[in-house]
C-alpha cells in the first residue's frame, strides 16, 4: 500500500507487484579459508556442513589441518574438519542462519637438540613417520648426535590436534638407530601433531642424558618406552 501510494502523483491507478529476489532468512554463512566464502541459500535437500563447504568452491588448505566452528544461534562448536564423515551425525544438517568458520591450523612436530635442522616442521601430508621427520631435518648431526638417543615426547591420550586429552600422561619413547631393525620400525611409528623429536649430543651417558631430557620436557611425571614394535 505505501508504494501504490507513492506512484499515485504519477498515474491515475498505480498498480506494484513485489517479488522477494532471495530469501536471507533461508540463508547459511560460510566464511573463513574456503575458497568462495559468503552466504549460501538452503535449499530442499536439506544441506549438511559438507554440502556447504562443497557449495563454498571446497577448501583452501588441506582438510587434515583444518578446523570448522559451528555457530547456532547463542551455541557454537569447533573441531577437526578430518574427523567429520560425509553423512555422518557429525556432517550436521544446517538450518536458517547458521554460520560456518573455516580456520587453517597447520599440524607440526619439533624438531630439538642435536637434528640436522632443529625446526618446528608441518606435516604436509595426512601421515608422516618417524623416519620422514628425521629425514626433513637432515637426519642427526654426524658430528653432534647420538643415534642411540633419538627420543619422542607425547601426551596419551591425545585429542586429533595433539593436545593432552582427559587423563593424559607424557610418555617418551626412545630409538637407537644403531640397530638396523630400527630403521624399519621408524617407517611404522606414526608422527602425532605436537610430538617433539629429540637428538641427543653424542658422548653422553644414556640413561643419565634420557632422565635430563624427561624432567626438562615432563618433569616430575613421565612414562618412557623404547620402540620396539
Amino acid at each position: 500500500m505505501t508504494l501504490t501510494g507513492r506512484y499515485r502523483a504519477n498515474s491515475e491507478n498505480p498498480q506494484v507487484m513485489v517479488a522477494i529476489r532471495e530469501n536471507v532468512n533461508n540463508t547459511v554463512v560460510v566464511q573463513g579459508d574456503v575458497k568462495k566464502p559468503g552466504r549460501l541459500p538452503l535449499t530442499l535437500a536439506r544441506e549438511r556442513v559438507l554440502d556447504a563447504i562443497a557449495i563454498a568452491g571446497g577448501l583452501a588448505n588441506p582438510t587434515a589441518d583444518s578446523l570448522v566452528n559451528i555457530s547456532r544461534g547463542d551455541r557454537s562448536a569447533e573441531g577437526p574438519l578430518s574427523a567429520i564423515e560425509p553423512g555422518s551425525i557429525d556432517d550436521l544438517q544446517l538450518l536458517p542462519q547458521d554460520r560456518l568458520s573455516i580456520t587453517f591450523r597447520p599440524r607440526t612436530y619439533t624438531l630439538l637438540g642435536a637434528a640436522g635442522k632443529p625446526a618446528e616442521v608441518p606435516f604436509q601430508n595426512m601421515r608422516v613417520s618417524l623416519a620422514e621427520a628425521l629425514g626433513r631435518g637432515a637426519g642427526p648431526n654426524e658430528n653432534q648426535a647420538d643415534p642411540r638417543a633419538v627420543f619422542v615426547f607425547r601426551y596419551e591420550p591425545a585429542n586429533l590436534d595433539g593436545s593432552p586429552a582427559e587423563g593424559a600422561v607424557p610418555v617418551a619413547y626412545r630409538v637407537n638407530m644403531r640397530d638396523p631393525m630400527a630403521y624399519f620400525l621408524t617407517q611404522r611409528f606414526e608422527m602425532h601433531p605436537r610430538d617433539v623429536v629429540y637428538v641427543g649430543n653424542a658422548g653422553a651417558n644414556i640413561p643419565t642424558k634420557a632422565m635430563q631430557i624427561l624432567n626438562l620436557f615432563f618433569s616430575p611425571f613421565y612414562t618412557a618406552k623404547v620402540v620396539t614394535q
